[in-house]
């Protein structure tokens, strides 16, 4: 992923993503190897006037693993 750029390299191909999701690849990759909340994912992610989804939230990590493959992001239920 090249943050200048927001544009995801990968397999040798240039992927432009959606706004929240390279915002969420973003704050995962600055965040590599912490714990991140659901609640700092949503402020991360939305901007005051939107209503910020859990569903939405999951659609954007699904998309990702598609990409990147599973086991690159990984879940902590009731954490």
């Amino acid at each position: 992923f090249e943050f200048t750029t927001q544009i995801l390299y990968y397999n040798n191909k240039a992927l432009t993503l959606p706004s929240k999701e390279i915002k969420l690849l973003s704050l995962l990759l600055k965040n590599k190897n912490n714990f991140l909340s659901t609640e700092r994912i949503f402020e991360e992610l939305w901007d005051y006037d939107e209503e910020p989804s859990e569903l939405s939230l999951r659609a954007y990590v699904k998309n990702l693993r598609k990409i990147l493959g599973k086991e690159k992001i990984i879940n902590q239920r009731g954490r």
